[in-house]
């Protein structure tokens, strides 16, 4: 292993989507941990995925200063083969992925002295490189949250996602096994890739105020904010608008609910729902975080942490959630946020919060607190310098 015994270490961190100005969760995390590598290392960024409109972003964007970027290119073989389509292809699963020649490339000109990618989807593009240690943010480990959502469905298609998470869990393990380090995003999920044992906890985060937020002492709205083509996300606003808000509409007639995120077409036919307003996608959630009493969500099924609700509690907002929705946040019922996992647990929490203007404030408060003393970015970013010393020992 080289040695830099008067500078940073030398990372090559590979994404397969653009962090730069990111609007989901995948990519604030992606973002999140660039800007900490940028602060401990000397960072280059590679981007596998060869869509014009990506690499005009990812080239183009503002990013955070001390980094440098590089767009992989695909291999000749696999230039007509669509990224995600490429990725799941045997000869990828082997190691003979779209962009392994550009990598490697990358890897011999700067030879780093650490690979760090950003979720498996990367390694699957860019293959294993000749012989960096390599670190793997798993984020979410995709085997539970595979098998979560067999929950939701049933008969024949039911046992193919049943089948489908026997694999997975099978490769996620193997991909644990052989990296250097191994990274998760909540401690419920580290012991999902027993038995690797090079596994570490590094949560979500998100920039969160100096002071907390004032916030309006009254209110009557519910807001739902997340991407819509994602399935825990679809599952949970079906269940909100359809077995949880008429007990809530019962209660509080005037009750209104924001449902915010791309791929609002999936939810066309409850769209004349009493008091729902499905917005699509919106550049700038801030007035409607502004206005809501609280965020609810209901989600099911899934894994990993939800940024969400780191979000909401950045703006001093209440939450009210499923016990999944608040998995990995280490967030108390009562405390931090209301959980309830049953329609008439999960109404009655919102009839509270959309009642009591005491307990709005206490609940905003609190996971303001909460938050930023365990998620914000700096806190979290604190334990990168620790990994990458750790990961350079050999």
């Amino acid at each position: 292993m080289k040695t830099y015994p008067s500078c940073l270490p030398h990372v090559l961190f590979v994404t397969y989507t653009v962090p730069w100005s990111p609007r989901y969760g995948g990519a604030m995390r992606c973002f999140g941990v660039i800007r900490g590598l940028a602060e401990r290392s000397n960072l280059h960024v590679a981007l596998a995925n060869s869509t014009p409109q990506a690499t005009e972003a990812f080239m183009t964007w503002p990013a955070p200063s001390g980094i440098t970027r590089h767009v992989l290119s695909p291999d000749a073989r696999w230039e007509a083969v669509d990224d995600w389509v490429a990725g799941r292809r045997l000869q990828a699963r082997l190691g003979f992925s779209k962009y392994r020649a550009s990598l490697r490339a990358l890897e011999h000109s700067l030879r780093p002295d650490l690979v760090w990618y950003f979720e498996i989807e990367s390694l699957r593009r860019g293959g294993w490189p000749s012989h960096t240690p390599v670190v793997l943010d798993h984020c979410d480990v995709r085997w539970r949250k595979t098998m979560r959502l067999a929950r939701i469905e049933t008969g024949a298609h039911q046992a193919r996602i049943l089948i489908r998470a026997a694999l997975l869990c099978l490769d996620d393990i193997q991909l644990a096994l052989r990296v250097k380090h191994a990274l998760v995003a909540s401690p419920e999920e580290s012991s999902l890739l027993w038995p690797a044992r090079r596994v570490s906890v590094l949560p979500n985060g998100f920039d969160f105020p100096a002071l907390p937020p004032v916030r309006p002492e009254d209110g009557h709205r519910l807001l739902f904010f997340g991407a819509l083509f994602y399935k825990p996300n679809l599952d949970g606003v079906r269940w909100l608008c359809q077995e949880i808000w008429p007990l809530v509409k019962s209660r509080i007639p005037d009750a209104q609910l924001d449902v915010v995120g791309l791929g609002k077409e999936a939810l066309e036919d409850l769209v004349d729902t009493p008091g729902v307003t499905f917005h699509g996608f919106v550049e700038d959630l801030a007035p409607l975080i502004g206005q809501a009493a609280a965020l609810v969500v209901p989600l099911r099924v899934g894994g990993g942490t939800r940024i969400k609700i780191l979000e909401a509690w950045a703006s001093g907002l209440s939450v009210v959630s499923t016990t999944i929705g608040a998995e990995g946040l280490e967030a108390r019922d009562g405390e931090t946020l209301l959980l309830g996992d049953t329609a008439p647990e999960f109404a009655q929490r919102c009839v509270a919060v959309l009642q009591d203007d005491a307990l709005r404030q206490r609940l905003g408060a609190a996971g303001y607190a909460h938050g930023r003393a365990r998620f914000d970015w700096p806190v979290v970013n604190a334990a990168i310098g620790p990994l990458l010393a750790q990961c350079l020992r050999g």
